[in-house]
């Protein structure tokens, strides 16, 4: 018989074995609250038999049951059908023994009127332990607490590391501020070739530079936005370098790409590397000259075009293009395992194709 499929005022047959067998405890009443069925299971939570309570009225048992408010909710169960349940600290006692023992620490009891074979009303307690739940509920809480102080620990952890992370970036920074600044305060003292060498320098440590700014803005761990880093790049190169006076100014289309920053430098060194032999070399005859930045991101890799219109890459040898800074931005193209390769003319271009999905994950 289960006690939620029993409505109100329903027929019921009382099946004795299988009531003595049920896992809840079941206590069947008459109206006058007499006990007429005490199965085995609350006899072994009680230590009580069923010899010993039959026939017997339920206060003289359990006397929680004769309080005002127990006794007029059971009433208010009888003359109407509505079901009473009782649960929670509010019923503390209600299941105790005249002696005072507990039959449960933690119980719910169902209480639902019906009638039986011969159309006698009845009163049946459908008494569920709740113990196990209790105790269950209770390691769980423990556990969450435990869980919520490791993440507060984790937490601190992190927030200990970002803060050294930071300072870390800072010095790296500084550093390179101060190797910029005495190479500008050498430049003066030295002419020709010497003079072009420390501008080449001052500009790759500008570009390494750049970096660590942008990472001092971002509050993403240890990754850079390549479009909007390589746009500041630009406008650094081209305002640090003398260019031709009928130079337009860099045609630039950069799609927003993440990457970090062991990848974002040697893109930059190849960038500055690229425009700084364009710039020198592409327009010896100070012609209308125009150098295109492009980056395509697509699924799963992106592609970086740095190109000229200039007099491409025979008469750039021709006036003096420096191989080095070609060997430069081929060696950088290895170390992040990008795909380098010259375009077709008019003018010389690069294209480096990157696979994203092959990155270290930050």
């Amino acid at each position: 018989m289960d006690a939620s499929s029993v409505g109100y005022g329903t027929r019921a047959a009382f099946h004795p074995a299988l009531l003595a067998a049920s896992p809840v405890g079941i206590v069947v009443l008459d109206t006058a609250m007499t006990i007429r069925l005490w199965n085995d299971t609350i006899a072994g939570w009680s230590g009580l038999s069923a010899g010993e309570v039959l026939g017997r009225r339920l206060v003289s048992v359990l006397p929680g049951f004769g309080r005002p408010g127990y006794q007029l909710r059971m009433d208010q169960l009888l003359a109407t059908g509505v079901p009473v349940v009782f649960h929670g600290s509010v019923n503390r006692g209600l299941l105790s023994l005249a002696d005072g023992s507990p039959v449960l620490p933690h119980y719910r009891v169902t209480c639902r009127r019906i009638e039986d074979d011969e159309g006698n009303v009845c009163v049946v307690l459908w008494i569920e332990n709740a113990t196990l739940l209790r105790e269950t509920v209770g390691y769980l809480r423990a556990e969450i607490e435990a869980r919520r102080e490791a993440e507060d620990q984790l937490q601190s952890a992190l927030r200990s590391r970002e803060v050294l992370y930071r300072e870390l970036q800072h010095r790296i920074r500084n550093t390179l501020s101060l190797i910029s600044s005495l190479i500008s305060l050498a430049m003066p003292d030295v002419d020709g070739r010497e003079s072009h060498l420390l501008q080449e320098v001052h500009s790759r440590i500008a570009s390494i530079s750049l970096v660590y700014e942008q990472l001092a803005e971002r509050s993403q761990y240890g990754e850079i936005d390549l479009a909007r880093y390589l746009r500041q790049l630009v406008d650094s190169v081209f305002s640090s370098l003398p260019r031709p006076a009928a130079m337009c100014d860099p045609e630039v289309a950069l799609d927003h790409v993440v990457v970090p920053i062991d990848v974002a430098i040697p893109i930059g060194l190849i960038v500055n590397e690229l425009i700084t032999n364009a710039m020198k070399h592409a327009f010896p005859d100070s012609e209308d000259g125009r150098i295109t930045i492009e980056l395509c991101s697509r699924s799963g890799s992106c592609t970086l075009l740095i190109a000229d219109n200039g007099v491409g890459p025979r008469g750039a040898c021709e006036h003096g293009r420096s191989g080095l800074g070609l060997g430069i931005v081929r060696l950088l193209a290895q170390q992040i395992r990008a795909d380098l390769t010259q375009t077709e003319g008019p003018g010389t271009g690069f294209r480096l194709t990157l696979p994203l999905d092959e990155l270290p994950s930050i």
